[in-house]
């Protein structure tokens, strides 16, 4: 291998990592926010149970992931 190529291998090495690792932290980002809309979305259902008076569903719902989704189904938060 000459020069040349092993100069335009060792470019593309840097391009794949720097790729990598930008879709790494594109990922990183895109799982953080899906955390925050998933926590604001739990907050929000509890707080319509809590003002509805529904303590034991909310409780239920805490654990219960099934049932979680049925409450969001039940008040439309898709």
């Amino acid at each position: 291998m000459n020069d040349y190529m092993k100069e335009e291998y060792a470019w593309e090495l840097f391009l794949n990592v720097r790729d990598n690792e930008k879709r790494a932290e594109g990922r990183e980002e895109g799982l953080a926010e899906g955390r925050v809309e998933g926590e604001n979305k739990l907050a929000a259902l509890f707080s319509k149970l809590f003002a509805a008076g529904r303590i034991k569903d909310a409780e239920k719902a805490s654990v219960d992931e099934e049932y979680r989704s049925k409450l969001f189904a039940e008040f439309r938060m898709g």
